[in-house]
């Protein structure tokens, strides 16, 4: 890692354990890349705690403070959702940021964008019609959820499935998933610990091979595990890890979040390796890099990119979803996009990246894969 990596995965360390803030800076330290850094990997405040950046003034401090609002908009929202849906008897699960942020030492250190929610199927529409009338608008269609907005920033994921049936051993494993759940109140449930640690390990999975995983990931896995001691090594969990392919990708992150944040240990060189390509501002040039290396050549990533596997196509062109033979009209619309579309910018720095890639670069992501047991799990 660089120095401004290595600072923030300290700042990240320091902010867990609730330490204060950091009583070495380096002097070469790029501020604005530290700035940048903490905005992609979604530890804003958590850097800015460790930093000791309180000036308004502070382009660090101001982004933790609209962070940090953020993060009370959306648990307040998250209550009255679950109350009209309680009143409702709709059965609802809370995902990801909801659950974890209690974990974190202070709450407001897991940043979240959105709040997730899992639903009965049966019961969408009602749920749509109850999320309308707090003041909700809808936005689009996902292959397993819907998206909705309410001005200025709070926006919620109402998913019917956790994984659509083209990822089968997830959708298989969490298809029942509402009817293992805790009972909290009303009708709101918990995930088992368990099901939870399974359901983190591959979300994260999706996003590791699509270029999206954070530095997040690793901190929710520590204080996941801090919260519940020796699950790693829990028969149902590693039940659970082995339905899903997940084993040796939560071996990984495990091991990286107990040296970073609780064991301690020296990082090894692949080690280093991993979280030089975790910690990154450039998630593009990380998504294409991956996908090279699993395409094996240029030509094969050109291809990857023109004809995108199903599953990319059920979320970007959600009507292939239906059935196969929708995908020629899907990949029409894909490319008019780029052709004449909203995301046509995006053609010049991809065919210039297609250009620069780099073989060694490219087998070292393709280590990376292997390592993490990755390197045949397709992406979405």
């Amino acid at each position: 890692m660089d120095a401004e990596q290595t600072l923030l995965v300290r700042a990240s360390a320091a902010a867990l354990s609730l330490s204060g803030p950091l009583a070495e800076i380096p002097a070469q330290i790029n501020k604005r890349r530290v700035l940048s850094l903490a905005l992609t990997q979604r530890t804003a405040v958590m850097t800015a705690y460790a930093l000791n950046a309180a000036d308004p003034r502070s382009a660090l401090a101001n982004a933790a403070a609209k962070s940090t609002a953020r993060s009370v908009r959306s648990d307040a929202e998250s209550e009255l959702i679950s109350e009209a849906f309680s009143r409702a008897g709709i059965r609802h699960m809370f995902l990801k940021g909801t659950v974890l942020r209690p974990l974190y030492p202070r709450p407001e250190f897991r940043e979240s964008v959105d709040l997730d929610i899992l639903i009965d199927r049966e019961r969408l529409a009602e749920a749509e019609t109850l999320i309308g009338q707090l003041g909700y608008d809808r936005r689009q269609n996902g292959a397993n959820d819907v998206d909705f907005v309410k001005p200025p920033s709070v926006s919620v994921e109402l998913h019917f499935e956790l994984f659509p049936t083209l990822y089968r051993e997830g959708y298989e494993f969490f298809r029942d998933v509402l009817s293992r759940g805790v009972p909290e109140t009303g009708s709101r449930l918990t995930m088992r610990p368990a099901d939870c640690f399974a359901y983190m390990t591959l979300h994260t999975a999706k996003h590791f091979v699509g270029g999206g995983i954070t530095l997040r990931a690793l901190t929710d896995t520590a204080v996941f595990l801090r919260a519940h001691p020796g699950l790693e090594n829990d028969p149902e969990t590693k039940k659970a890890l082995e339905a899903v392919g997940m084993t040796t990708f939560a071996s990984t992150l495990c091991r990286l979040a107990g040296i970073l944040y609780s064991d301690g240990g020296e990082l090894s060189e692949e080690d280093d390796a991993l979280l030089s390509f975790i910690i990154t501002d450039d998630f593009m040039e990380k998504s294409d890099s991956v996908s090279a290396a699993q395409s094996g050549s240029r030509a094969s990533l050109l291809l990857r990119r023109l004809f995108p596997s199903r599953a990319f196509m059920a979320v970007s062109v959600p009507f292939t979803r239906h059935s196969v033979l929708l995908l020629p009209a899907g990949y029409a619309v894909r490319w008019a996009r780029f052709l004449v579309g909203k995301r046509q910018a995006e053609l010049r720095p991809f065919v210039e990246h297609l250009r620069s890639l780099d073989p060694a670069a490219q087998r070292q992501v393709s280590a990376i894969l292997q390592r993490c047991g990755l390197a045949k799990f397709s992406r979405q």
